[in-house]
């Protein structure tokens, strides 16, 4: 490195890494002064404290929320914008606008590609595109992207202390995404705008399915989250209540033998022909044998119809009555069903009225 340099060392607030070498960000250095938040240095090969920054150093025209190393490329995310980085030679291969990442904890590298959020999406890099999977869950329901509060109530920001601080109501908490190989599920907790309290929304990789999870920790900060060896998930949490004060450390979903009420909602079942009707005969849940008639609603083109239960073997029937089976498309709505009724799957009898 140049003889010329009197501090090797830097202080930053974003790294990764990449080929054995250091790759940080946010910089504060003498050298530097206070532009140091626009720029990626690269340490020595294998000496990830050495970083010689009058050679291994690229400017950004924006500073970066998050960074990370993936398919032999270092991404750097602004609020809305993403930069691809060659890394040896250093410098910016390519960028996009509109997308960006909210927080260095809100992006997560698993066996099956790079995922991260911002404001407005989630998205999936598998290693070859980008992909927005995040559709589903933008707006329409009480636990959706829109309705996630991404600042505290003060306007506090995500990279101050804030981040950090015991607050019971109005904490500033960042999303934090961590990956899950015992679900192969990748797991995006965040704080909802309405009860301040903390939930997660769980994207199933091999289906492509989100589920929302419930936390636990009370109205306490969650600092941060983790896969444990056994590939559960394992988060912390901050919390100032009556009953507690400090860090406290939970296994997310290990309590296999006591599972809460779920709730599920399915699309509008069109049968992929919207326009055409249909005579909806029965539904039968796969599974179960529970009478569920007091927590699922069945609607045809949006309106409610009472049915008729029976058991079979182990599973339900629910028929609907004669003269109320014509619509253009289902819609299921389960709430609060109890833990202990599983369901396998779903199966609709139907058949296709001719156009007229």
């Amino acid at each position: 490195y140049s003889s010329s340099l009197q501090d090797v060392n830097l202080n930053y607030g974003l790294s990764t890494q990449l080929n054995n070498i250091h790759f940080v960000s946010n910089i504060f250095n003498p050298v530097l002064d206070e532009e140091g938040g626009n720029f990626i240095a690269k340490s020595l090969p294998y000496k990830f404290d050495t970083f010689d920054i009058t050679k291994d150093i690229l400017r950004l025209p924006e500073k970066l929320r998050a960074m990370k190393g993936f398919a032999g490329r270092i991404w750097g995310f602004s609020e809305n914008k993403m930069f691809k980085i060659e890394p040896n030679a250093l410098y910016v291969e390519d960028s996009s606008d509109g997308i960006g990442c909210v927080h260095h904890k809100s992006i997560v590298v698993t066996p099956l590609g790079m995922f991260w959020a911002d404001k407005s999406n989630i998205y999936w890099h598998n290693g070859q595109s980008i992909s927005p999977i995040g559709e589903a869950i933008k707006a329409g329901s009480t636990y959706s992207w829109d309705k996630v509060e991404f600042e505290g109530s003060g306007g506090d920001e995500l990279d101050t202390s804030a981040e950090v601080e015991v607050d019971t109501t109005n904490h500033c908490q960042p999303v934090i995404a961590v990956w899950s190989s015992k679900f192969q599920s990748v797991f995006f907790m965040f704080k909802l705008d309405s009860d301040n309290y903390h939930y997660a929304q769980m994207f199933h990789v091999p289906t492509k399915r989100w589920e929302v999870v419930k936390l636990n920790g009370g109205l306490g900060k969650i600092i941060g989250a983790a896969e444990g060896p056994d590939g559960y998930i394992h988060y912390w949490t901050n919390e100032n209540d009556s009953a507690t004060t400090g860090q406290k450390m939970y296994k997310l979903a290990a309590n296999t033998g006591s599972r809460r009420a779920y709730h599920w909602h399915s699309k509008e079942i069109t049968i992929e022909t919207p326009d055409q009707d249909k005579h909806f005969h029965n539904i039968k849940l796969i599974g179960t044998n529970t009478d569920l008639s007091g927590n699922i609603v069945f609607k045809l083109d949006g309106s409610s119809i009472t049915e008729s239960f029976e058991a079979e073997g182990s599973n339900g029937k629910y028929t609907l009555p004669f003269g109320s089976r014509k619509g253009k498309n289902l819609k299921i709505e389960m709430t609060n069903i109890t833990g202990t009724n599983e369901i396998d799957s779903i199966g609709i009898t139907f058949r296709r009225k001719r156009a007229k």
